[in-house]
């Protein structure tokens, strides 16, 4: 697997699929996901939750992660090129990342080359890379904070949870696990944790964003909350970059106006 996955690299073989973000008070699409896929010469699909820890453990994610940082990048400036002003996008990013390669550079030089202004770049980050007392990490996350990207804490609930680090890191944001925001479609469920979140964020000028919107009963109860971004189903899943052009060009009555996204959205 592990060979195969360094052909395909060579290869550009992997590809980026996007998924929406989408204001939950407006309704305006904000942004893309840039999700990793590898297909295969069958049709079939690699499983992420299969390739991408072998490519941490054996180093191999730190020239993964700058291909799918660049090529976002790439991407997202065609497609604001192309009209749609002001739609970033996001990208994950492994904590092995921060201790293989020069991420920033990498990513500075890639704004440099095509144009996009780093306000319409977010870098999603774990709770456990936040927390890490790595110098070399923090060193990193502050040079990215430096630049001018924006960050967001992905997966909040899941890991360590430790709220003391949420005011010492520049986040913009908190993305709340689907795993808390499904059951939410069921009008019995208990939503008091959610709203916890929800208010820890405020009181932290955090935005948050849901992942894992299938239903609108679940949709007019975040609503409810409070809650000001989603993605999910119940807009679309994870699309090739084709398919999210075509996406944007049906909703662009809907798209945030020019400008940096990360900052245009407060206003929406």
């Amino acid at each position: 697997m592990l060979k195969h996955m360094q052909d395909a690299l060579e290869a550009r073989e992997f590809v980026l699929w996007y998924q929406p973000k989408v204001c939950l008070v407006s309704g305006r699409v904000l942004s893309a996901e840039a999700l990793l896929r590898w297909p295969q010469q069958d049709g079939s699909f690699i499983s992420p939750e299969t390739f991408i820890p072998l490519a941490e453990e054996s180093g191999l994610i730190a020239g993964l992660g700058c291909w799918v940082a660049e090529q976002a990048i790439a991407d997202c400036a065609a497609w604001q090129a192309q009209g749609f002003a002001g739609i970033g996008v996001s990208i994950n990013v492994s904590s092995v990342q921060f201790r293989c390669v020069s991420l920033s550079e990498r990513i500075a030089d890639k704004l440099g080359l095509t144009g996009l202004s780093p306000g319409n770049l977010e870098l999603e980050l774990t709770e456990s890379l936040l927390i890490d007392d790595d110098e070399a990490v923090q060193q990193e996350l502050a040079r990215l904070s430096r630049l001018g990207v924006g960050m967001a804490i992905d997966d909040f609930g899941t890991g360590y949870s430790n709220i003391s680090y949420l005011s010492r890191f520049q986040a913009q944001r908190l993305k709340i696990d689907k795993s808390f925001i499904m059951p939410l479609a069921d009008a019995a469920a208990d939503d008091r944790l959610v709203r916890a979140m929800l208010q820890i964020a405020a009181s932290l000028n955090f935005r948050v964003v849901a992942e894992g919107i299938e239903t609108q009963d679940c949709l007019e109860r975040l609503q409810v909350l409070g809650c000001s971004e989603g993605q999910g189903y119940l807009w679309s899943p994870a699309m090739p970059l084709a398919a999210w052009l075509d996406y944007l060009a049906a909703n662009v009555a809907c798209a945030v106006p020019p400008g940096d996204w990360i900052h245009a959205a407060q206003g929406i």
